[in-house]
């Protein structure tokens, strides 16, 4: 009998539309739903946008924008997850989220 689902999911809308499927089979098939973070929303030190302010003179202004850009990275990751839980638990499926970055092939 299967007991856990696994439905990674991006924030996008296929991957909302693949936990909406889930939370139906995990309906039949009485089993929870696993919600791992799948997406490339992770700080790229090799971003074009990094590479900017790398070469600026400004530390300050560099510091103040790579913990800008992590911070709104990581409130994106929460808010997915947290919408992720927010879904199942209103269909009544049992749920697990975990926040572990997977990086897509590419």
């Amino acid at each position: 009998m299967i007991n856990k689902i696994l439905i990674p999911t991006d924030g996008s809308a296929n991957s909302l539309t693949a936990l909406e499927y889930g939370i139906y089979i995990a309906h039949k098939l009485g089993a929870a739903l696993i919600g791992p973070l799948c997406s490339g929303c992770e700080f790229d030190s090799g971003a074009d946008a990094y590479r900017h302010f790398r070469l600026s003179r400004n530390a300050a202004l560099r510091r103040f924008f790579l913990t800008s850009l992590k911070q709104a990275l990581n409130e994106r990751q929460i808010c997915i997850l947290k919408e992720f839980q927010e879904r199942c638990q209103k269909s009544g499926i049992n749920v697990e989220v975990k926040k572990t970055i997977v990086k897509s092939a590419q």
